[in-house]
């Protein structure tokens, strides 16, 4: 990708997440601090929230949330792939993320 798609990618997690509001990210932390040491997909994710009513007003939150728990520590990639199984999906390739505790800087 180069910088200029880098750059509008990250100007629209910036909004979708503004647009959610301030409550949509920590929802996610409290949720994957209950986690650690498993392996998941942002799919995973999506689903278990779901099951605690932690849902984002906009589809494109999940992924800006994803990214948020990925720049915050929480989530590392495994380079491993799984193929989703929700049908809105389509049958494409998630990536497979290992829940860990940041380290305080």
């Amino acid at each position: 990708m180069n910088q200029e798609g880098r750059k509008l990618k990250s100007m629209g997690m910036k909004k979708v997440l503004k647009k959610e509001g301030a409550w949509f990210v920590p929802a996610l932390v409290k949720l994957v601090k209950h986690l650690e040491g498993r392996f998941v997909t942002g799919e995973d994710l999506r689903i278990l929230a779901s099951q605690f009513n932690i849902t984002p007003q906009h589809t494109n939150a999940w992924g800006a949330g994803v990214n948020a728990l990925i720049r915050k520590g929480y989530l590392e990639g495994t380079g491993e792939y799984r193929q989703s199984i929700l049908p809105q999906a389509h049958a494409h390739t998630a990536r497979v993320y290992e829940v860990t505790s940041p380290i305080a800087a």
